[in-house]
């Protein structure tokens, strides 16, 4: 389908340095009936064959402390001392966790084919909205600087969308300026910006933010999983939005 293959695109590269939240709030992995049993089941099997490598075949355990965000794979054999053993579990671990998540991925991409069939039917365009920005929507930060702080769980995801929203300012040359941050982090800076957005993994955070939004006169706005995935691949979208938002309030 369009959607998986426009997710997996956008998101294996923050996948393989372990920011998963692209990917699991865009498929969406969480919250998806498809994907609950793969997603609580290859954890556990995982364990259990490194279990059986460790006690059986003599692999080392994990003895070398890396920063979490090292890639996956290569962390696997550094953190093993490049034993040959773990070349043969990393190979046997990736291929039963993709019989595993196989079938269902299949379930859930066929469900999709046949909304994207119905849409395509009813001629809704799927395609990434490529619209100007319009003089009106300029003249609201003709004034002043725009200040807009994106927040995630982490602020490796947040900082996607920041920094997309930068490139399109540029590119549109109006006077916006957009810094990502994590949730909790930002209660002491979130008073100099104009406009906060959240990222879909705090979005369940709206509600408590709102109050201390209002009571500084920031504008808030959340996203959710695949919308946010389509602002971080589109400067001159992401910063449509941001101006949208901050007219509509």
């Amino acid at each position: 389908s369009k959607q998986l293959k426009s997710v997996g695109k956008a998101t294996i590269t923050p996948v393989l340095f372990a920011v998963n939240e692209p990917l699991l709030f865009g498929m969406p992995v969480i919250l998806n009936p498809y994907l609950f049993v793969p997603f609580l089941m290859t954890p556990p099997v995982n364990v259990f064959l490194g279990k059986v490598f460790i006690d059986f075949f003599g692999m080392n355990g994990f003895y070398i402390q890396l920063p979490w965000a090292f890639p996956g794979p290569l962390g696997l054999l550094i953190g093993t001392n490049f034993q040959l053993i773990s070349f043969v579990f990393l190979s046997l671990m990736l291929v039963v966790d993709i019989l595993i998540y196989l079938p269902f991925c299949r379930a859930y991409d066929r469900q999709l084919l046949v909304k994207e069939d119905i849409a395509s039917s009813n001629d809704i365009i799927l395609e990434e909205d490529t619209s100007e920005i319009m003089p009106g929507e300029i003249d609201v930060i003709k004034s002043k600087e725009l200040k807009v702080l994106v927040l995630c769980a982490g602020s490796g995801t947040s900082a996607q969308l920041a920094n997309a929203i930068n490139e399109g300012a540029q590119l549109a040359e109006v006077r916006v300026i957009a810094n990502s941050g994590a949730y909790g982090a930002h209660y002491d800076i979130m008073g100099v910006y104009d406009l906060i957005i959240l990222a879909p993994q705090v979005r369940s955070y709206y509600r408590e933010m709102k109050v201390d939004a209002e009571r500084l006169g920031i504008q808030i706005v959340a996203t959710r999983g695949m919308e946010y995935i389509h602002l971080t691949k589109s400067p001159s979208k992401s910063l449509q939005f941001v101006l949208e938002h901050y007219q509509a309030v």
